[in-house]
């Protein structure tokens, strides 16, 4: 009899402590949030989120300002509102649209991001300036899009995966030095200009690593092949610049003044900017 006693006030306590852990993390900031808007448009009301799941209450505090252990989630059915208004620069690790289309992150702030995870063939909009994180990989499936209207700027390595388009109004801004800008599997990455860099590094550059990544950009094809040092599409280029390699590209006008830049073997390019 007192060993069952003893058993049930173990699990009595071990239980207590699962959930005053649980309770902890929400008050400290850490988790996962889903934003509900149920207050306002501010991103730093602890009352505009969920913690633990769409159906979680509202945490103690927002989202912590740290990049690691934070997950804020966007998606449908918490509210028709889906303007979110960054009032203060931050930091998360990963911010996640989850099949779920039109939301537009605004505030005259920088986000700094690991990671941006866009499922399903959605876009959605990044209209705050956004800084890479530490150690970032960036996901888009195919089908889906993310549109940065105020730019983004990359001072960490960054590799651009999941098959689908990444679209920059402005371009982005960044140190060069021995950083990387990585496309990988089928996506795409489009500038509106005729730059995916501007500002402080003219000299940056992409890596296109898989077969099937692609670029599109403000030029022309002659301009492109210049720049690749293609003869022909489909032939070997070689850009002179970090860690370069041989490749097979084509470069292809699109229209609109746009020509789009693919790799074609599986080797792996530098666009040197």
């Amino acid at each position: 009899m007192k060993s069952n006693v003893l058993t049930l006030a173990m699990v009595f306590i071990c239980t207590c402590a699962y959930v005053q852990t649980g309770w902890a993390t929400a008050e400290n900031g850490e988790g996962d949030f889903y934003w509900s808007g149920a207050v306002d448009t501010d991103f730093e009301n602890a009352g505009n989120w969920c913690y633990g799941s769409p159906t979680g209450a509202p945490p103690e505090v927002p989202p912590k300002n740290y990049d690691n252990i934070v997950h804020v989630y966007f998606v449908d059915g918490l509210t028709d509102n889906k303007v979110v208004n960054l009032t203060r620069s931050r930091s998360i690790q990963r911010a996640l649209f989850v099949n779920s289309a039109d939301w537009v992150l605004v505030g005259a702030f920088t986000l700094t991001l690991k990671q941006i995870i866009v499922s399903g063939a959605v876009t959605n909009t990044m209209s705050c300036s956004v800084k890479t994180g530490n150690a970032t990989t960036w996901s888009v499936e195919k089908g889906g899009q993310i549109v940065f209207t105020a730019g983004t700027y990359h001072d960490n390595n960054i590799t651009f995966g999941g098959g689908g388009e990444y679209v920059w109004e402005k371009g982005m801004d960044g140190y060069s030095g021995n950083r990387y800008v990585m496309v990988t599997g089928d996506s795409l990455l489009r500038s509106e200009t005729s730059s995916f860099f501007r500002g402080n590094n003219p000299a940056a550059y992409i890596t296109l690593n898989s077969r099937g990544a692609r670029l599109q950009y403000k030029t022309t094809v002659a301009a492109a092949k210049a720049k690749f040092g293609l003869t022909a599409n489909g032939a070997a280029g070689i850009v002179n610049g970090y860690n370069t390699r041989s490749y097979a590209l084509q470069a292809v006008d699109i229209g609109d003044g746009f020509v789009e830049v693919s790799l074609l073997s599986i080797a792996t390019s530098m666009m040197v900017q």
